[in-house]
């Protein structure tokens, strides 16, 4: 997560996804303190001696003190811990519950009025993504929570469908090149592939991944038995499902000029 601070292409995945919890922390205490989500204001988030900060604040200059509420305990923990605890934890949140039924699942790839969208955020619109929110506040509580890599995605509401829109980000690209495009799936975790110009001199094979997946330094096991089960021929491209859902060609491009750069 140490990626949430620069505003750099390879950083806005993470800085999505940081402020999205944001976002969704925001509604939550809203609703929780019966009064308007105008009432917060939404800031940047920050790393802290390498750690990721979330930040509201109250949007009157002197304060009204309902950030300072949330400060105050709770049941057992600070109110702000109780409230983001029920999200992850409580299907029947009530606001992250409607974001679990299956017509808005099968509706909202990434955010939309029913959920975390609205009036006053609508500068973050193409940002907001409800699943992604809820993984970067799953991974602030559970230092070990390994966003799917353990192939639990049906155990977290949020990453339910993550397989789908991996699939479907996968059908997207081939569809940009059908006749040389196909779409395989490998390894435990059954990742698709998309293999390219598997015939030619130059063929390249794009790996679908989850944004937080880390595919630079500290690349899990899961990941490299997928890669290691593609023919060697083929150039390995990692591509993940923020930037298929919002940039297509952008994000092919990207990634290939990573690995010229490397080359």
């Amino acid at each position: 997560m140490d990626r949430i601070g620069p505003r750099q292409r390879s950083g806005t995945n993470l800085r999505a996804a940081a402020i999205s919890a944001t976002h969704l922390l925001v509604q939550r205490a809203a609703f929780a303190l019966d009064i308007a989500p105008e009432e917060f204001e939404p800031l940047e988030p920050r790393l802290r001696d390498g750690k990721p900060i979330l930040q509201i604040a109250d949007m009157l200059v002197n304060g009204a003190g309902f950030c300072r509420r949330l400060t105050e305990t709770g049941n057992n923990e600070p109110l702000i811990v109780e409230l983001i605890y029920s999200m992850l934890n409580d299907v029947e949140d009530p606001i992250v519950a409607s974001f679990f039924d299956e017509k808005h699942r099968k509706e909202c790839g990434r955010s939309c009025y029913r959920c975390i969208q609205r009036y006053g955020n609508r500068g973050y619109h193409g940002l907001l993504d409800w699943r992604l929110g809820l993984s970067f506040l799953r991974c602030l509580f559970d230092s070990e929570h390994r966003v799917g890599l353990d192939g639990s995605f049906e155990r977290y509401p949020e990453l339910k469908d993550w397989p789908e829109l991996a699939r479907q980000a996968a059908q997207d690209i081939q569809r940009l090149d059908p006749n040389k495009r196909t779409v395989v799936y490998y390894g435990s975790l059954q990742l698709p592939v998309v293999l390219h110009n598997a015939d030619s001199v130059n063929p390249e094979a794009f790996i679908i991944v989850h944004p937080f997946w880390d595919i630079v330094d500290n690349m899990a096991s899961e990941i490299q038995e997928t890669r290691s089960l593609i023919d060697q021929k083929f150039s390995i491209r990692f591509i993940d499902t923020f930037e298929t859902s919002r940039r297509l060609m952008g994000a092919l491009e990207y990634v290939r000029s990573i690995a010229s750069s490397k080359t």
